[in-house]
């Protein structure tokens, strides 16, 4: 059959979880059409090549053992390997629902006027996580990419990396990931290079929609439930915003912490002393990479964003 669209997932170092996601997609449903899964790891040192490889006589899997070049140079090499009229992204901790597939063709051929599509994600905890945190919509979205939304048309902040869609003519008209952001960038990792290409993809003029049946459950570690894996997400978080302004214009920056919030990360209450961390560590990101970004301009040394990204 001709392949309608590409599934790509970016993986490191992803032995743990990618064995649990490769069979989430041998128990999906299978589409009237034809479909392709894209593995780009992104310089793995364990067995993850080796597990893709694996499941090939299962799914209509291509594996890329690219050099470790960051998460968005897999994503970019991926796309050069997509076929069809769409491209799906996720990652190697999301486990798609059972109608995973036929709920994404479906949407496709549902808004044919559209070019952007985001989808539900569902967390699983590993271990429970503290009852306030299970309680704060707000907190799983943050940290864990969680993600519900009616159905129907929606801004490019309310599509996140780990279900997502782009109709593939947009590739060929040459939108790529900035390489400058992202896991693994050298860049001290600024996170949000997803946030980065849907906006710029959605400044273009392309419709954006929320497809609510395409399900995926995000796996959360134990690891990710510590004080110090908040600390780092809410500072790289904060890095990639102010990278995001300073390339694309305006862009709300997080508040700073007053003298009365940086003492409520001294209160017994879990949850104020988890709202005034982040804050704190958000915005001293942001202040971080503003800063950064000034001392190369008076350096003489490119700017942020000189190069452009189409």
């Amino acid at each position: 059959m001709n392949i309608e669209f590409t599934i790509i997932i970016a993986t490191r170092n992803g032995e743990r979880v990618l064995p649990r996601t490769l069979d989430g997609y041998c128990g999906t449903i299978r589409p009237p059409v034809g479909w392709k899964l894209v593995i780009a790891d992104d310089g793995s040192v364990d067995s993850t090549s080796e597990i893709a490889r694996s499941y090939g006589s299962h799914l209509p899997l291509q594996l890329l053992a690219l050099p470790a070049r960051g998460k968005s140079h897999a994503l970019n090499s991926a796309i050069d390997a997509a076929e069809g009229r769409y491209v799906i992204f996720t990652d190697d901790d999301t486990i798609p629902g059972m109608y995973f597939l036929i709920a994404w063709l479906k949407a496709f051929h549902a808004r044919t006027n559209y070019g952007m599509f985001g989808g539900s994600i569902d967390l699983v905890f590993e271990i429970p996580p503290p009852e306030w945190m299970a309680e704060s919509p707000h907190t799983l979205a943050a940290l864990f990419g969680e993600r519900h939304l009616p159905e129907g048309p929606a801004r490019w902040d309310d599509i996140f990396g780990g279900n997502m869609a782009i109709r593939r003519e947009l590739f060929n008209q040459g939108f790529r990931f900035d390489e400058s952001i992202g896991p693994g960038s050298g860049q001290g990792n600024r996170f949000g290079e997803d946030s980065e290409f849907c906006r710029r993809v959605a400044d273009s003029g392309v419709r954006c929609w929320f497809a609510k049946e395409p399900i995926v459950q995000h796996v959360v570690r134990p690891h990710q439930l510590t004080r110090q894996a908040w600390i780092n997400r809410a500072y790289l978080t904060g890095r990639g915003r102010a990278y995001l302004m300073l390339r694309r214009g305006p862009f709300r920056p997080p508040p700073v912490l007053s003298w009365g919030g940086r003492l409520r990360m001294l209160s017994p209450l879990a949850r104020q002393r988890y709202e005034s961390l982040l804050t704190y560590h958000l915005s001293r990101g942001f202040q971080d990479e503003c800063a950064r970004s000034s001392a190369e301009q008076q350096l003489g040394e490119p700017a942020i964003g000189s190069q452009p990204v189409a």
